[in-house]
């Protein structure tokens, strides 16, 4: 038995549609090519980058400065990975201080839920 290998980028937000295509693979088609598994070292997953202003208005930024002792996030033109897959933003959005800033979620698309 061998497993099916994984290479290339991928970008996060298709990640789980690529879990979900390569699985039914499997269970279709892995005794036909003798596969039982999934290798992903060769599978990186970028995070997408936005600009900071696109995302943040002026008081998230001084939060997020403030709470992360990081000045960069006071910029508006700073390219951060996107507020979903940024640990800084939920650093920043916890409710159990007095500054903070409102939660960022990302949702899969209603494709996405049903194939899951």
């Amino acid at each position: 038995n061998g497993s099916l290998e994984l290479s290339g980028r991928v970008d996060i937000r298709w990640a789980t549609r690529l879990n979900v295509a390569v699985q039914r693979f499997l269970m279709v088609n892995g005794s036909q090519f003798g596969l039982s598994g999934v290798t992903r070292r060769g599978l990186e997953i970028i995070l997408p980058k936005v600009r900071l202003g696109d995302v943040t208005n002026d008081r998230e930024r001084e939060v997020l400065a403030y709470r992360t002792r990081n000045d960069q996030y006071l910029n508006p033109d700073s390219q951060i990975t996107a507020p979903e897959w940024n640990t800084d933003f939920v650093e920043a959005s916890d409710r159990r201080h007095q500054h903070h800033i409102k939660p960022r979620y990302t949702s899969d698309d209603s494709h996405t839920i049903e194939i899951v």
